[in-house]
């Protein structure tokens, strides 16, 4: 899932120097220094999802690393029917 950082001082991707990814139970947790380690202003989001507020975190003034937590079974991290689906092969193959 690509994500996007935005930063308002050049309106253009700010270049990320290291990301980490951290797996949690309800949320993808994702560190992201920039070049140089400056304190970052701007906009964190999934590419394609600019628009939805859930999954768009904002930054003023942020000493990098910059924390950004991307919820699971939103922002087009996995299917949202999954559990459904799941049942219902399991319920197929049993019979």
């Amino acid at each position: 899932l690509p994500i996007t950082i935005l930063s308002y001082f050049t309106a253009t991707a700010a270049i990320a120097n290291t990301v980490q990814i951290e797996c949690a139970s309800e949320s993808i947790i994702v560190r992201i220094s920039t070049e140089g380690n400056t304190d970052f202003y701007g906009l964190v989001y999934p590419r394609g999802l600019s628009k939805n507020s859930s999954c768009l975190q904002e930054y003023r003034s942020q000493p990098t690393p910059i924390t950004y937590n991307l919820p699971l079974r939103s922002c087009n991290t996995m299917p949202t029917e999954l559990d459904s689906v799941f049942t219902r092969n399991v319920n197929s193959s049993i019979d």
